[in-house]
């Protein structure tokens, strides 16, 4: 048993949920989301076989994960972001695990503090949006991956892609590292996309009642539904804007990446592509990043830099550590320096009046 691990989940928990229910309205996407999961949860027909999806624009799976949260705590902002926050505090146990086995535990606790430093990570993990579920289940497939458990690897990023489709980029990497490889290993990564598939056809295939069909139009629908995507949103971005943001995106609980896990992430990728046994790790923020260059998509939201953010942390906490011989002190500084931003953000990051910030105060809940 991982104690560290369990203690770790139940803190990180408690972390998130700590004013879960404010604001008490919907923030961002949250109504989209909450209203399609409370379609996929009406009782009247049965838990499989609800009220047609009011959001088919994206997969069933992360809305079911936010019904669940209903069906605990209720149709209430509580209940609509438990769901979110009990991924959030599995996303960072997983990092967690995954890097104690890739490298040791102190790396391990060092990714743990600059993923909880990123602000994205905070911010994401208590909004009921589907962007937390995607990456937990992508990070639980990198973990299986490098246990070389490519069954289960795929199952977990089929997973992933049932909440939202970029997770097919992570699938991607992975087969692309199985057969580029001066040894490929296509038996493996046949293995890995047959599992992806069956797992996500698997947890979609309810929401149509179980009608091939229905799947492939669904399937249509939301690929078309994403490359026309029309209309001019005032908080839309591009992808290539993102690492420079200086001012948070107020519509989601003042979301901003912090600049001191960004500049050591991005140093920490330079780096790493020179070390075999990290290779593949160094090269995941990247594709997470320009995968959004060549998704053809008219317009892209700040919160989609999400998955890159936190695997710059993790990378960045590698660097961290393969420094320490070299300059022991620079892991604490770093960690503390990014640890400061986050506290000095948290008050904004969970609508807290604060005295330096005076249009806060004027914000009542």
């Amino acid at each position: 048993m991982n104690k560290p691990a369990i203690v770790l989940f139940l803190a990180s928990m408690a972390f998130l949920c700590v004013r879960l229910g404010i604001p008490r309205g919907s923030v961002l996407d949250e109504f989209h989301y909450v209203s399609g999961a409370k379609a996929l949860y009406d009782k009247t027909p049965g838990l499989w076989h609800g009220l047609p999806d009011t959001n088919p624009e994206h997969p069933p799976l992360g809305k079911y994960l936010i019904g669940l949260g209903i069906e605990v705590a209720g149709d209430n902002p509580t209940g609509w972001r438990l769901g979110s926050a009990l991924f959030g505090a599995i996303t960072v146990t997983v990092i967690f695990v995954w890097v104690s086995e890739l490298k040791d535990r102190f790396t391990a606790w060092l990714a743990v503090a600059l993923v909880l430093s990123n602000g994205f990570w905070f911010v994401m993990s208590r909004v009921a949006m589907i962007s937390i579920f995607q990456l937990c289940f992508c990070l639980i497939g990198f973990y299986l991956f490098s246990k070389e458990r490519v069954v289960w690897s795929g199952v977990s990023l089929g997973l992933a892609a049932a909440c939202r489709w970029n997770a097919v980029f992570a699938v991607g990497l992975l087969v692309a590292w199985l057969t580029l490889r001066k040894m490929p290993e296509i038996r493996k990564a046949a293995q890995l996309l047959a599992s992806f598939v069956i797992a996500y056809v698997a947890a979609c295939l309810p929401v149509v009642r179980f009608r091939l069909r229905d799947f492939v139009q669904a399937q249509i629908f939301i690929f078309n539904y994403h490359k026309h995507a029309n209309g001019v949103d005032r908080i839309a971005e591009r992808w290539y804007e993102w690492p420079f943001r200086t001012e948070p995106q107020f519509a989601l609980n003042f979301l901003i990446a912090n600049p001191i896990v960004l500049i050591l992430g991005a140093l920490a990728v330079v780096y790493l592509l020179f070390k075999p046994s990290y290779r593949l790790l160094a090269v995941a923020p990247i594709v997470f990043y320009l995968e959004w260059a060549i998704i053809p998509r008219p317009y892209e939201y700040y919160y989609y830099f999400f998955d890159s953010v936190v695997f710059l942390s993790i990378v960045a906490a590698i660097m961290l550590s393969e420094l320490r011989g070299k300059l022991r002190w620079f892991p604490y500084a770093a960690v503390a320096v990014a640890a400061l931003w986050f506290l000095l953000h948290y008050a904004d990051f969970t609508y807290l009046a604060t005295p330096w910030d005076g249009a806060l105060n004027a914000i009542k809940f």
